[in-house]
């Protein structure tokens, strides 16, 4: 076997295990998501890089990776937000038209 081969096989398994940890990130984020249970109104709201928010209900910090860009420019702060546990689905309740939008 060349050194080029020894090179090639080297990034090779360097670029699937990092393929491999991200995607273990990935699951545990989703099903850390999945498990979260929380009804109340937002009293804050930060979006990240790519623009997924983290809101504040009740002094709790929830991070929503799973919703579309749409919904997440929708949540405003002293709007209400409801998630059941097991499930990916966010109700957004509007403060002052009591529109209620479904996440997906």
């Amino acid at each position: 076997m060349s050194m080029y081969q020894r090179k090639l096989i080297k990034y090779l398994i360097i670029g699937a295990l990092f393929f491999i940890v991200l995607l273990v990130f990935s699951i545990r984020a989703k099903k850390i998501e999945k498990g979260n249970q929380f009804s109340g109104i937002v009293e804050s709201i930060q979006y990240g890089d790519k623009g997924t928010p983290k809101v504040v209900i009740k002094n709790n910090a929830y991070f929503l990776s799973s919703t579309s860009l749409n919904f997440n420019t929708d949540i405003k702060p002293g709007d209400s937000l409801i998630k059941e546990r097991n499930s990916l689905t966010y109700k957004l309740i509007k403060y002052k038209t009591k529109e209620v939008i479904l996440s997906n």
